[in-house]
């Protein structure tokens, strides 16, 4: 059985290396990215408040 290993890197004159790593590099800053806007999401008990509030002021301003 063969491994293939994913750490190393090429040697400056193998483009191939450098396009595969130039991607890699891509890929995972969009998960970083994923990741981030993951964790500042709102809780629904907020989520909830916020739209409960929007329906109340929705309500008032047709009352008066």
């Amino acid at each position: 059985m063969s491994v293939i290993p994913t750490d190393v890197k090429g040697t400056r004159g193998n483009a191939r290396w450098e396009f595969e790593t130039f991607w890699q590099k891509i890929t995972r800053a969009l998960d970083r990215l994923a990741v981030n806007r993951s964790c500042r999401t709102m809780p629904a008990t907020a989520f909830h408040r916020a739209k409960y509030d929007l329906d109340r002021c929705r309500r008032l301003m047709r009352e008066g």
